[in-house]
């Protein structure tokens, strides 16, 4: 075909044309511009981003392209640094590189590769290259990063806008960070196979971190150091399916606060030495940690998953095994919480499984050779189908083995068909919208509560077909809506009770509620401890109880309307327990006078103070009328709380002193009587004082004087006193220095005269001198402070206890 203004030169036969090199790229004499010389690797690079082909220095020889060996390379191989960084920003070099953008292969770049706020418009590739320095992508903007193969010393691509996929894979490894924190990747974030290490900090950190496809750590990915993705926003999976991460000090892999679109896989021989942290995270899909996952911090938590919200199921099942806390305490699990198929949870000294708070829209599936040393808790979860535990082995002797107190489930509770329980299984409190079913068992607590299910709300409860329990089972207060089958049941608790419903050693009614009246007397005789703790009652009886003091009566917290007893059916001294004893009224014909109730008080074990029953008894007797027998209950309770007062505390001035001179606010006469006793005392001895001359004016113009300005003598060789100076008065005088406020200008008129020291002889007595009359007024003037404060406080409500 031919073209038009196309020249054809014909040429003799046997003639060939001069050979002539093909002209030099463009790229590449920018490049010798720039650089002068140029290595061939250099050369290579420049002409192939161009072309917009692949500059390859691979030699075939898989051990010698191995990039550890890249210290042994020769300077064919050697890519400056600076060469690369040129080419990515310069904006003629750029404008030069094809949309394939730099693909390098089986070169070592020398110093620093730093992009930092850079922009470039192609994607970076490298395969089995070295660098031999650190590489900086802060705050830039490409198309795609792709370091398959490659040793690197670190990456630091924080901020970093990546519009394609970041690919750290096939046998990639980083002797130090690499960091994506605050990164955007439109596409995965893949480090299959990749190795990272930087055994004092960070392998890989991406915390905050937009990811716009999956996060693939697996295919035999390791890190010795911390894998950190906190808050970080993926819109696809987090799999870690095979990895192997270790940091024994601290965390392995954390992702709290992530947001995953999809599910998260720690599964297929995935290995952690160290906490993994999911706590906060929000995962739309599932957690999938089976086939033979590993999780190991012995002292402290294995997997932290507090509060993470799940829109799948959690799968720790098919031989996942961890040695730590698993938690997942307030977590939301839409789906199951499976750890089926022998998963086994070992954290001896604590809790093995704290799941307190979750909610669970399906089953809690424990069972099919599940196994945990340490506590399972379930306290206040919400579960929407059942809590299976058939053929679980649960061990804890030091405290719970279960603990699900205070749960809902939707279905069934299935301890059975082999499930075996070390320790405390406790139901307290839980609504059971079906069945509980321990049918052949084992549970064993000998030193407390086997199965503790008080207050529980349940359809029916079988205890049967070789049931076991070494130490209290306990139903008190429970509400079973069907049947309670024990049907060839054992029960064992030689320190107390077996199976505590309504009567075992004695009688237990915990917390029930009983609408008509619960009645002890006319021979009732309990021989152990009757327990009505927390029991709501519309009447209680118990008068003539036969050996009453071998009875132990627990009381606390139990809510009565009527309450009738008498004196004989009271037990001994220290077995009564009153704390939270609430009622109405007391019946007539019981003991009603404050000193036989004072008696029934001091039944109590008094090891510590308990103010609660003495204001209960109080309280009632006041509303029943007998006032004054409620005061001297009330003036009982404080002498009570002074046997618990240490000298020279503030309390044990006002309970051993102040306090009993108006019984405690109670009794404010005695104060007032004291005070009237000593104004009369006072009266007395200021009278004998003025009579022998020891009181004197207070002030000069008190006396009578001569013209010359001498004092005016009486007979008595007394001076005169003047008839205009107030007249001293002994009872008025007493009277305001004992009150204080009162002025009557007695005081401030007269004074004991200190210097006057003449012996009064009345009623074969020695009366003090003027001296000793002026210190007992200072004592009277300080008593009536006290005394006054005490009694007026009393009167007015101020002084109570």
């Amino acid at each position: 075909m031919w073209r038009q203004g196309t020249r054809i030169r014909l040429m003799p036969a046997g003639d060939q044309p001069p050979t002539q090199p093909p002209p030099e790229p463009t790229l590449l004499k920018l490049a010798r511009k720039k650089f002068a010389t140029l290595s061939p690797a250099e050369e290579e690079l420049f002409r192939a981003a161009q072309e917009g082909t692949g500059a390859s220095r691979l030699t075939g020889d898989e051990k010698e392209d191995n990039p550890a060996n890249a210290a042994n390379w020769n300077a064919d191989r050697v890519v400056r640094g600076e060469c690369i960084a040129w080419l990515c920003t310069d904006a003629e070099a750029s404008a030069l590189v094809t949309y394939r953008g730099l693909q390098l292969y089986g070169m070592r770049i020398d110093s620093d590769l730093d992009f930092s706020n850079a922009e470039i418009k192609f994607p970076l590739k490298a395969w089995k290259c070295a660098f031999s320095e650190n590489v900086s992508l802060q705050d830039a903007q490409l198309c795609g990063l792709y370091l398959v193969g490659c040793l690197i010393k670190s990456l630091n691509a924080d901020r970093a806008k990546i519009r394609g996929a970041v690919l750290l894979r096939n046998e990639f490894k980083a002797e130090g960070e690499v960091r994506l924190a605050g990164a955007t990747i439109d596409g995965d974030l893949d480090c299959s196979g990749a190795q990272l290490s930087n055994a004092h900090g960070r392998a890989l950190r991406a915390d905050g971190a937009k990811i716009g496809g999956s996060v693939l750590l697996m295919d035999g990915f390791t890190a010795e150091g911390e894998v950190r993705l906190v808050s970080t926003t993926i819109d696809g999976d987090l799999d870690c399916s095979g990895a192997q991460l270790s940091n024994a000090k601290g965390w392995a892999l954390v992702a709290n606060r992530a947001k995953i679109g999809g599910s998260v896989f720690l599964r297929n021989g995935f290995k952690a030495e160290g906490e993994v942290g999911l706590w906060g995270a929000t995962i739309d899909g599932g957690l999938d940690c089976t086939g033979g996952a590993q999780l190991s911090n012995a002292k402290g938590s294995a997997l932290s998953a507090d509060g993470i919200k799940i829109g799948g199921s959690v799968f720790l099942r098919d031989g996942f095994k961890a040695e730590g806390e698993v938690n997942l305490a307030g977590a939301t699990i839409d789906g199951d919480l499976d750890c089926t198929g022998g998963a086994q949870l070992s954290n001896a000294e604590g809790v093995a499984l704290p799941a307190d708070g979750t909610k669970i829209g399906g089953s809690v599936l424990l069972r099919d050779g599940f196994k945990a040393e340490g506590e399972v808790r379930l306290v206040s979860a919400t579960i929407g189908g059942n809590l299976e535990c058939d053929g679980a082995q649960l061990s804890n002797a030091k405290g719970g083995a279960l603990r699900a107190d205070g749960t809902k489930i939707g279905g069934s509770v299935l301890l059975r068909n082999g499930f075996k329980a070390e320790g405390e299984v406790g139901l307290t409190g839980a609504a059971i919208g079906g069945d509980l079913d321990c049918s052949g068992a084992q549970l064993s607590n000998a030193k407390g509560w086997a199965l503790s299910a008080g207050r529980m709300k349940v359809g029916s409860v079988f205890l049967r077909n070789g049931f076991r329990a070494e130490g209290e089972v306990r139903l008190a207060g429970a509400t079973i809506g069907g049947n309670l089958d024990c049907a060839k049941a054992q029960f064992s608790n030689s320190s107390g009770r077996a199976l505590a419903v309504e009567a075992s050693k004695a009688l237990t009614v915990e917390a029930s509620k009983i609408g008509g009246d619960v009645l002890f007397r006319d021979g009732f005789q309990a021989q152990g401890e009757v327990n009505l703790f927390g029991a709501t009652i519309r009447g209680l009886q118990i008068v003539k109880v036969l050996e009453a003091e071998q009875t132990i009566l627990d009381l606390r917290l139990t809510e009565v309307g009527t309450f009738w007893d008498d004196e004989k059916s009271w037990p001994n001294a220290g077995n009564l327990f009153l704390d939270g004893f609430r009622y109405e009224r007391l019946y007539e014909k019981s003991p009603l006078q404050a000193d036989s109730r004072k008696k029934w008080l001091h039944r109590q074990p008094r090891d510590k103070f308990l103010p609660q029953p003495y204001e209960q008894l109080a309280a009632v007797l006041r509303q029943m009328g007998h006032e004054r027998d409620a005061r001297l209950v009330m003036i009982e309770k404080n002498h009570e709380r002074a046997r618990f007062t240490r000298f020279p505390r503030q309390g044990w001035w006002w309970f051993n002193l102040f306090g009993r001179l108006i019984g405690y606010g109670y009794a404010p006469w005695r104060a007032f009587a004291i005070s009237v006793a000593m104004i009369l005392l006072g009266w007395f001895l200021f009278y004998v004082g003025f009579s022998h001359d020891l009181l004197s004016p207070t002030r000069e113009n008190a006396y009578l004087k001569t013209p010359n300005g001498h004092r005016v003598l009486g007979k008595s060789g007394r001076p005169k006193i003047s008839k205009d100076y107030p007249v001293f008065n002994p009872l008025v005088y007493s009277l305001e220095s004992f009150i204080p406020l009162i002025k009557f200008d007695q005081t401030a008129s007269w004074t004991p005269n200190a210097n006057s020291s003449t012996e009064i002889s009345r009623f074969h007595l020695q009366a003090p001198t003027g001296r000793f009359l002026r210190y007992y007024l200072y004592f009277h003037i300080a008593a009536g402070w006290l005394f006054t404060s005490l009694w007026v406080g009393a009167v007015t409500g101020l002084v109570k206890s």
